[in-house]
């Protein structure tokens, strides 16, 4: 099983960095962590054909991490035929926010997702639930206050992979990567301004806490990648590929 990095960039797609998203795949399926504007290109960049991915799983509802579902169901709609709907998982309201989006993209609802191109799934807070070939345990994160944003913890084919989505630092944090085999973490800022996400500084107070067999940033601006890979810390590169 691998993860292979999609777009590692932050909302500003800084460097020239794709906005969020990472593909999990192994011998069951696959699976998209997040699924921002620029995925469905990165997909095809890749030599991943778009029908062949199985579930969507989202963080939350701002654009640089949902922005590329209705082009992901548009493709499906108008491609190659697809084995089987695709799952598009996330916080409550999941159908509701896409379909949103995908009118206002297309006015005569063309990205708008049938039955027979998407199944959607609302994922709850700390339940477990089957989403194509992983498990999942969502867990709220604070990141926008007036939305529920989550990380992921997924299992899959006996590994673990923790994704945070966006979020800032909080003492729960460690519960939920201790003993994962890869932490996929965001850390935006590099110094102590800046709100609702990970700051360096509190990363490099806090590392020994996570617990995780190993650690990857991503979603950093250009100062805070700077200065991780000046203090030696790995980060995610589009078109980066982590074996697990």
């Amino acid at each position: 099983m691998r993860l292979q990095v999609l777009g590692s960039g932050d909302a500003f797609a800084s460097g020239g960095r794709g906005h969020a998203a990472y593909l999990l795949e192994g011998a069951t399926g696959r699976i998209l962590l997040d699924c921002g504007p620029t995925t469905l290109p990165a997909l095809r960049r890749s030599g991943v054909a778009p029908v062949t991915v199985d579930a969507v799983l989202l963080s939350h509802f701002h654009g640089d991490h949902f922005g590329g579902v209705p082009f992901l169901v548009l493709d499906r709609r108008y491609g190659d035929a697809a084995p089987h709907p695709i799952v598009i998982a996330g916080p409550p309201g999941v159908e509701q926010r896409v379909g949103e989006l995908a009118r206002a993209l297309y006015r005569g609802g063309a990205a708008a997702a049938e039955p027979e191109i998407a199944a959607f799934l609302e994922l709850e807070p700390e339940v477990r639930t089957q989403v194509g070939p992983a498990i999942v345990t969502p867990f709220r994160v604070p990141h926008d206050p007036g939305e529920l944003c989550l990380g992921l913890r997924i299992e899959m084919e006996g590994k673990v992979v923790v994704y945070s989505g966006d979020t800032e630092w909080f003492d729960g944090l460690p519960a939920w990567t201790r003993g994962a085999d890869l932490l996929l973490l965001e850390c935006t800022h590099a110094d102590g301004t800046g709100g609702h996400h990970v700051r360096l500084p509190e990363l490099l107070a806090q590392r020994d806490r996570l617990g995780c067999r190993r650690l990857l940033l991503t979603h950093l601006g250009p100062e805070a990648r700077h200065a991780a890979v000046s203090a030696g810390l790995p980060v995610a590169d589009d078109g980066l590929q982590v074996e697990l």
